[in-house]
């Protein structure tokens, strides 16, 4: 699943990665105009019974509360929700809203 900007460049791409936790691979900005894609991956995953999720994160350049709100409502839903390879902007969003014990990093690393 992809958006795609005004020339037609991708913007943002998720992909379910099968496996034990499933895995959900993020790409690029992840803001209002795109977290659709990642909640339609997650509300799949919970549709199909999965429990736990893990979100790698390691090639997103960019995510605001939009990609955040998706993960918190996954989680308060009663999803077992990790986030891998944040980059450093996305780890220090997950902080300050206050989201990391609800939210896990792996690997584990400061906020700076």
């Amino acid at each position: 699943m992809g958006v795609r900007d005004g020339g037609g460049r991708p913007v943002a791409r998720v992909e379910v990665v099968p496996g034990r936790p499933t895995a959900v691979a993020v790409h690029g900005e992840i803001d209002a105009a795109s977290a659709d894609l990642l909640d339609a991956a997650v509300t799949e995953l919970r549709r199909r019974g999965c429990t736990e999720v893990v979100v790698d994160l390691a090639h997103v350049t960019f995510m605001d509360l939009s990609g955040l709100r998706v993960l918190h409502l996954a989680a308060v839903d009663g999803m077992s929700v990790v986030v891998r390879n944040p980059p450093r902007i996305v780890r220090r969003v997950i902080d300050l809203a206050g989201m990391a014990d609800l939210l896990p990093i792996e690997p584990p690393g400061e906020v700076g």
